[in-house]
């Protein structure tokens, strides 16, 4: 997966819970409507894999760049992931929502941090194979700006801040796995228990998880 899609994805998640925590999503709605919403859950769902399908579109560098029709498919595997998520034990859910958010504050200070060269990089693959020839490549290109060269000759941050992002993003997926497994194997314990209701019931689930 490219840097970019963990990026981007991570900040939707992020914006997402945010609302959602707050609850801002159904409050500022009209008292009928909050109704439908609360007896609704397929209608919460659908909100919010539009909601997180903006936030994802949001905060993407080359949006315009991109067909929204195959951004929207794209959205479908990451709306599933955060089904999943919201299925984990609070540890192991609290513990991802710190992580997302730390891609995605890595991830605002490489866009500060390296603000002139950060754009052309996105269609690039940076690894430690090539930067050096994508560092001479940009020497070229700006060697008469100074400010551009100092963010050239500081790449090699550019990319360990790269796989500390990838690094945070497979230990959230992790434990994404193993706090959904936990959780689900407890309630399985649990006299009626249904997958289906586990995962997309109406009924409130605010036992101890």
């Amino acid at each position: 997966m490219k840097i970019e899609l963990i990026e981007n994805y991570s900040s939707g998640f992020f914006l997402l819970y945010l609302i959602i925590s707050g609850n801002f999503l159904g409050s500022t709605f009209s008292c009928g409507f909050q109704n439908k919403l609360s007896q609704n859950i397929l209608l919460r769902y659908f909100l919010i894999f539009f909601s997180l399908f903006f936030f994802v579109m949001l905060s993407r560098k080359d949006a315009e760049n991109n067909n929204p029709f195959e951004s929207l498919l794209s959205t479908i595997p990451v709306f599933l992931l955060y089904l999943i998520s919201i299925k984990c034990k609070t540890n192991f859910l609290l513990s991802i929502i710190i992580i997302v958010f730390t891609i995605y504050f890595i991830n605002l200070y490489k866009e500060y941090r390296f603000k002139t060269i950060s754009p052309l990089l996105i269609s690039k693959e940076l690894h430690s194979n090539n930067i050096q020839d994508i560092k001479d490549n940009l020497k070229k290109e700006y060697k008469h700006n100074n400010n551009v060269l100092g963010e050239i000759n500081s790449l090699d941050l550019y990319l360990v801040l790269n796989y500390m992002q990838y690094i945070l993003a497979i230990l959230a997926f992790i434990l994404l796995l193993i706090g959904f497994i936990i959780n689900i194997n407890e309630n399985r314990r649990k006299p009626n228990f249904s997958f289906t209701d586990f995962m997309f019931s109406n009924k409130r689930q605010c036992f101890e998880s």
